[in-house]
């Protein structure tokens, strides 16, 4: 730390580390994701009725 509280980061990492030490960046996942077994969901109304409420409550 410096005198001024900050945490100072050692020379040697790189920037990705940098992001990566203060959370800014995540590792991916470690598998692939299969869009195709993502629960869909259907709509009981048409998009039509939902932008006629939209514009009545504005």
């Amino acid at each position: 730390m410096t005198h001024d509280s900050e945490v100072e980061v050692p020379a040697t990492t790189t920037p990705f580390q940098q992001l990566l030490q203060s959370g800014s960046v995540r590792l991916a996942a470690a598998a692939a994701v299969d869009f195709a077994n993502v629960n869909r969901v259907k709509l009981t109304t048409d998009t039509a009725t939902i932008l006629a409420e939209e514009r009545d409550n504005s």
